[in-house]
């Protein structure tokens, strides 16, 4: 991905689950209601047992642009 690229794309609020003690998050849910599915079946495996999740939320990501490090904030889908 170039900087023209980074500057000119919409990039949209999402969710992950962490389940502490596992493996870290590798999955994005588009609406909160898909995360707190995706946790409460995570939970819901016996290996998962006393374990806490947590639904982290993108608020902004950081890139590279030319050289300083430029700071957007991401939207949300029905905001556009």
């Amino acid at each position: 991905m170039n900087n023209e690229k980074i500057a000119q794309r919409v990039f949209y609020k999402f969710w992950m689950i962490f389940i502490e003690g596992r493996h870290t998050p590798t999955k994005k849910h588009f609406t909160v209601d898909d995360a707190v599915a995706e946790a409460e079946r995570l939970l819901r495996l016996p290996g998962n047992k006393f374990h806490v999740a947590y639904i982290l939320e993108c608020m902004s990501f950081g890139a590279i642009e030319n050289p300083p490090v430029i700071w957007r904030t991401v939207v949300e889908r029905n905001e556009r």
